[in-house]
């Protein structure tokens, strides 16, 4: 004799809150992880275009 697994409207709403609930925390880990890497990007521009300054020399 198999055992069958008869899901309930519970269970299948359970699992379905799970699941949505991994992808929302899964995209915004990716979101922050990017706007890190994006922050940096600029800082290294910035630095290089100021070659250490305190400010950049724009206009000369």
């Amino acid at each position: 004799m198999k055992n069958q697994l008869t899901p309930s409207s519970s269970m299948i709403l359970e699992i379905r809150e799970l699941l949505e609930n991994s992808r929302k925390n899964v995209a915004q880990q990716v979101n922050t992880q990017l706007l890190t890497t994006y922050w940096n990007i600029g800082r290294i521009i910035v630095e290089y275009e100021q070659q250490n300054q305190v400010r950049a020399d724009y206009g000369k």
